[in-house]
């Protein structure tokens, strides 16, 4: 959650994990507006462009080089469960609250805020008001932060009619 960059591995699969050796290494940026999905995307677009360098070569009979993992210690990220999803405005900053939501949104269950009213999940959000009526506006220990794509509870819905 917050990261501007990523390193993504074509591996040999083996046994334990991170042991396969490596055919591609590359190392993308991930924008501050950037989405859990448009991160996938990136990864998707290399793991289609490595594989079809790594059947050309398999095709023409070429070496395929691979190399082994790197001997430091691996990068592992704790898994995300949806607990790790709920914002908290009077303990987060509004750039946290976005990170959050950057990193639970599509394809995973979004963010999401709980009150007296109910839940919204939330998938998008700015931190500028982008002046649509169906923009909501939650104000973090900091500053605004404006749901942009979300989902009411029916208990929130019903209040609003």
């Amino acid at each position: 959650m917050g990261a501007d960059r990523i390193f993504h591995n074509l591996f040999m699969y083996a046994a334990a994990a991170d042991a396969g050796e490596v055919f591609e290494t590359v190392e993308f940026s991930i924008a501050p507006n950037d989405y859990i999905s448009d991160v996938q995307a990136k990864a998707l677009s290399h793991i289609k462009s490595s594989s079809l360098r790594l059947v050309e070569a398999c095709l023409s009979d070429s070496p395929i080089k691979l190399l082994a993992q790197p001997e430091e210690v691996s990068v592992h990220f704790p898994k995300i469960s949806p607990k790790d999803g709920k914002l908290q405005p009077d303990r987060h900053t509004a750039e946290h609250a976005i990170n959050i939501i950057r990193s639970a949104s599509h394809p995973f269950s979004g963010a999401y805020i709980e009150g007296a009213a109910g839940k919204i999940t939330v998938w998008r959000a700015s931190l500028i008001d982008a002046a649509n009526s169906k923009t909501i506006r939650v104000d973090f220990i900091d500053r605004p932060v404006f749901f942009i794509d979300y989902h009411m509870d029916e208990t929130i819905a019903d209040q609003e009619t």
